[in-house]
């Protein structure tokens, strides 16, 4: 059975706790869908490209203003300021207080991937095949020959994570 294949019963999971977060908000009150699909696909990106059940549908806050997703939004909140900005990562983070904000997000949404990576590290690369995983993991650096290190593969697995978000 392929990997993808195998992700089918962890996916299905994820969709049940969405489901059941639904039923539990009941018929009367208004449901975040925004948050709940955000969730959501946050979940199946870490399931199908990273073999991980990143939780975030096992939240249980029914607002967008904490939790995974928030931080993840705040993170890239961030790196758009700093298109428009350039100086705003080095100089403004000391004058400003919401560039001091962004560099906390950011920083957040770092702790998540590199929480990602410690795990992925921990497991043999050719037992997730072609996964998205398995293909960063065995990536080796063109100048030295050696598997890439943690730091190059945090945007990678980044960009991986927001491009799919």
């Amino acid at each position: 059975m392929s990997l993808h294949r195998a992700s089918f019963p962890k996916l299905r999971i994820v969709a049940q706790r969405l489901v059941e977060k639904v039923r539990l908000h009941g018929p009367d009150l208004p449901v975040d869908m925004d948050l709940l699909c955000a969730q959501l696909s946050w979940d199946i990106i870490g399931i199908v490209g990273f073999d991980t059940d990143m939780g975030a549908t096992k939240e249980t806050r029914h607002d967008a203003s904490s939790g995974t997703i928030a931080t993840v939004r705040a993170g890239m909140q961030e790196i758009e300021q700093r298109w428009g900005q350039p100086y705003r990562a080095e100089l403004w983070k000391y004058l400003l207080p919401a560039a001091r904000k962004g560099e906390q997000d950011l920083k957040a949404v770092h702790v998540i991937i590199r929480d990602l990576l410690t795990k992925l590290r921990k497991v043999d690369p050719e037992s997730l095949g072609n996964m998205i995983a398995g293909q960063l993991l065995r990536l080796k650096d063109p100048q030295t020959g050696q598997l890439m290190s943690d730091d190059a593969l945090m945007p990678e697995i980044g960009t991986m994570f927001l491009a799919g978000f």
